[in-house]
């Protein structure tokens, strides 16, 4: 029928509907998220596992069941799916089995939500999240796919010895356990705004957890993790707020030995690729710095050379923007001056003169007085 689009599948559940949404389609009615399995062509409701959602040019939407399917779009039901990308394989509500191979053999089979998990954390812990949209563009296998493997490993596999491991940690398992409760405690306000929060809550509560769905399962526990990585971070900068100062005068170039906290990819059609760099000193004063030629490691400790380019609050917390930064070398300097013994750690011993002289307000390097290096500074 002319003008009609399709746009989503709608699995229905007992707990409620997981709403598969064709790329680029508009996200549905929120009265989709627990409709009845009705079809609004043939005007029955019955039993089924999957309705399909078409919406015409005028902006109306209409639930059409499979077999009337085929009247709007002229082909059968499932190449009008497979053709709008979102087609998932049949299956009818089973018992969930705890072991074997759940996922092949010629019937419909589904899996405890907890235990495909505990292998999906303990991929993540080992390997790093990866999306199955990632693994398309890039190449590679997904988060998702890798923990089924190791979840339920060929004869072959097993046979060849191709596994590096075989039960997940009892971290991985606990972190699982902790990814579901948070998952099926969000709130009727925090998945109003999100599809996407509402299919993995629906999974959660369900327990258990279809072929199609593995991809919206794993990501339970990447949304986990990344959401108490974001309270952890938040309270950090919460306590950074009340102790950041800013550090240097501007224009001054020195070193600054300092953590580097998050890398964030940046890129700019005039400019191309760069980096910005969230770091903090001992101290705990917060700097940041934009560079396309630094190349350091999240989570690594550096000594740098930068340049104070400005000082800027963010979010209430004072930082310092630094600018031309490169990692260098940095050794211990020690020297004894009127019987007291001074050190500091710098570049060159000409940069820690220049730095005691002003510690000690002194207008020159005192006669005499011979300074002595130590290997680089750690």
């Amino acid at each position: 029928m002319a003008g009609y689009d399709f746009v989503a599948t709608i699995e229905h559940t007992e707990e409620g509907n997981v709403i598969h949404s064709r790329i680029g389609a508009d996200r549905l009615p929120l009265s989709y998220r627990d409709c009845k399995s009705g079809c609004d062509h043939c005007n029955t409701i019955r039993r089924r596992t999957e309705t399909f959602i078409v919406k015409h040019e005028s902006g109306t939407y209409k639930q059409i069941g499979r077999n009337c399917l085929a009247l709007y779009f002229g082909q059968s039901a499932e190449k009008a799916a497979g053709m709008a990308e979102i087609y998932f394989e049949l299956s009818e509500l089973a018992e969930a089995s705890e072991g074997g191979e759940s996922f092949g053999g010629s019937g419909p089979s589904y899996d405890y939500l907890d235990h495909f998990l505990y292998y999906v954390v303990e991929c993540i812990t080992r390997y790093a999240w990866r999306s199955r949209t990632t693994a398309r563009e890039f190449g590679g296998a997904s988060t998702a796919d890798t923990a089924m493997k190791y979840f339920h490993p060929s004869k072959e596999d097993i046979r060849e010895n191709r596994l590096e491991w075989r039960t997940p940690s009892a971290e991985s398992i606990e972190t699982a356990k902790l990814a579901i409760a948070w998952c099926e405690a969000l709130t009727d306000a925090q998945v109003e705004d999100s599809d996407y929060l509402h299919n993995i809550r629906i999974i959660a509560r369900r327990g258990i957890v279809s072929y199609k769905q593995v991809g919206f399962a794993a990501s339970i526990a990447s949304a986990y993790l990344r959401e108490q990585g974001n309270l952890k971070r938040n309270a950090k900068l919460a306590d950074q707020a009340a102790i950041s100062k800013y550090v240097g005068e501007i224009g001054m170039r020195r070193t600054f030995k300092l953590n580097v906290e998050k890398i964030i990819g940046l890129f700019s059609e005039t400019w191309g690729s760069s980096k910005l760099y969230l770091m903090s000193d001992a101290d705990g004063n917060r700097f940041t710095c934009k560079s396309n030629s630094a190349n350091l490691t999240e989570g690594s400790t550096v000594w740098v050379k930068a340049t104070v380019k400005k000082h800027e609050e963010y979010k209430g917390t004072k930082q310092t923007n630094l600018s031309r930064m490169e990692q260098v070398d940095v050794h211990t300097f020690t020297c004894e001056i009127a019987g007291a013994t001074y050190s500091g750690e710098e570049v060159d011993e000409k940069a820690f003169k220049k730095s005691l002289c002003g510690v000690l307000n002194m207008a020159r390097w005192p006669r005499g007085v011979v300074v002595s290096k130590s290997e680089v500074a750690q």
